[in-house]
């Protein structure tokens, strides 16, 4: 059994706090930490999926890994590829057990929607120009929308909040993807940069977040959000993304890609803050 460090290494603890945290948003926006049975169950559910999908993610990237990170654990001899389909099998059928004792609605988007999508995307949809990043989007977004269901039973005031994680994750997606183009173009990968090119690439990822600053204070416009989330939402996250923008441009290459890549993430972080703030006028 290969060491608890070794684990935690290959579940990403951080992406799982992400997921809680953005359960725990949804239980704020919503009012309703007076839930904790649900809201436990929600938090389990997100945290162990999103374990196994990057548990799983590894399996299948073994080989890309042995060139674009080869210091992680598969790739680097610390765990073997049997202990790593074993150790994601368990946190989804972990994650899927909770889900069956939630409301009809979130169990049809966990089980239904989610689940099948976290296993064949690295095998089947990440190989699809646009299809993987789109589908990575897809899941971050639907957090919000499965936790609504969990703790109300419905999905009706999450939409924004999660087109607001689509936005920001397909973005970010697609600079990881610019990242990885030295190894998945020489395994056969096709993603979107690595089929494209970086310069394509980086026009669609700078259209993207053109779009993403326009549309997202259109809640404030609309009164629907306070000054709180426009005041967060330009200095969290839009000016970050574009200052990444104008550095791209400037740095057209895969190394400068995985700096943004980590910048970006922070941004997420800072998405999160402002769908927080969301709540205050």
């Amino acid at each position: 059994m290969p060491e608890g460090r070794v684990i935690w290494r290959m579940i990403r603890p951080l992406n799982m706090i992400l997921g809680v945290l953005s359960v725990m948003i949804t239980a704020w926006l919503l009012r309703a930490f007076n839930l904790p049975g649900p809201l436990l169950l929600a938090s389990i559910v997100v945290a162990l999926f999103t374990g196994g999908a990057n548990v799983t993610n590894d399996i299948f990237d073994l080989e890309i890994d042995r060139i674009n990170r080869p210091d992680r654990p598969l790739p680097a001899g610390e765990i073997s590829r049997t202990a790593s389909i074993v150790l994601a099998v368990s946190l989804f059928i972990g994650g899927a057990i909770p889900a069956l004792l939630l409301s009809l609605p979130a169990k049809i988007i966990s089980l239904v929607l989610v689940l099948p999508l976290l296993v064949f995307y690295t095998p089947l949809l990440k190989k699809i120009p646009l299809a993987g990043n789109i589908t990575i989007a897809t899941l971050l977004g639907t957090v919000f929308l499965f936790s609504e269901a969990a703790l109300k039973g419905s999905v009706e005031k999450l939409w924004i909040p999660a087109a607001l994680a689509f936005g920001l994750s397909l973005i970010r997606e697609l600079v990881k993807d610019q990242q990885d183009i030295p190894g998945d173009r020489e395994k056969g990968i096709s993603t979107f940069p690595a089929r494209f090119g970086l310069r394509t690439s980086l026009i669609l990822v700078t259209i993207l977040t053109a779009l993403l600053c326009l549309l997202a204070p259109l809640p404030y416009v609309r009164d629907l959000y306070g000054k709180w989330y426009l005041i967060s939402l330009i200095f969290g996250v839009e000016v970050p993304l574009i200052l990444s923008i104008f550095y791209l441009w400037k740095n057209p290459t895969s190394a400068a890609s995985g700096k943004i890549s980590d910048v970006l993430k922070l941004t997420t972080i800072a998405g999160m803050v402002v769908i927080f703030l969301s709540r205050f006028s």
